[in-house]
């Protein structure tokens, strides 16, 4: 078994890693809405916030359990 731990180091948080990936539950939640509403969503800020991590473990997650969404990687 595999031992996870919290925080993965410098590298970000991946669609595995969603099980222990938490704290970001409202930021989660207002961005996945926001990519339901708007055509283009733009998600910038400094270097090492978690901006990665957050699409990663977050709302891709979000966005597999949907019928509605099919999430691809470019």
């Amino acid at each position: 078994m595999k031992k996870s731990y919290r925080y993965p180091g410098t590298k970000p948080f991946s669609f595995e890693d969603r099980n222990i990936f938490f704290g970001r539950k409202g930021d989660i939640q207002h961005l996945t809405q926001l990519i339901g509403l708007e055509q283009l969503v733009v998600l910038f800020g400094k270097s090492g916030l978690g901006k990665t991590s957050l699409i990663n473990a977050g709302i891709l997650p979000k966005f597999k359990e949907s019928e509605n969404y099919k999430p691809f990687y470019i």
